[in-house]
């Protein structure tokens, strides 16, 4: 048994996934931000087909990076480093 099982699906894929993204642990909160952003962002739209992952933070960072969004590349980039991204595609070279 997992420890978001006895939250509402939606929530339990999106904190699992927020889990996996990010490489921590984390814990459910409260608010209509927090709902969002586990529910539909990373319930649903990084659970998506048709991009990895790796595919979709590059495409984020490359975002952030456009609109100087500091504080969320100083979760990202450490995220994917910690997740072993960009892999095996040339990490000196991506990064």
């Amino acid at each position: 048994m997992g420890k978001f099982d006895d939250l509402p699906e939606a929530r339990r894929r999106g904190l699992e996934k927020m889990e996996q993204v990010y490489g921590f642990d984390m814990t459910d909160g409260e608010g209509d931000f927090f709902r969002y952003t586990a529910e539909h962002l990373f319930g649903d739209v990084w659970q998506r087909p048709g991009i990895s992952d790796r595919d979709r933070r590059l495409f984020l960072i490359g975002l952030l990076v456009g609109q100087r969004a500091d504080d969320v590349l100083g979760i990202q980039v450490p995220a994917a480093l910690a997740n072993g991204e960009p892999g095996r595609r040339g990490a000196a070279r991506a990064w």
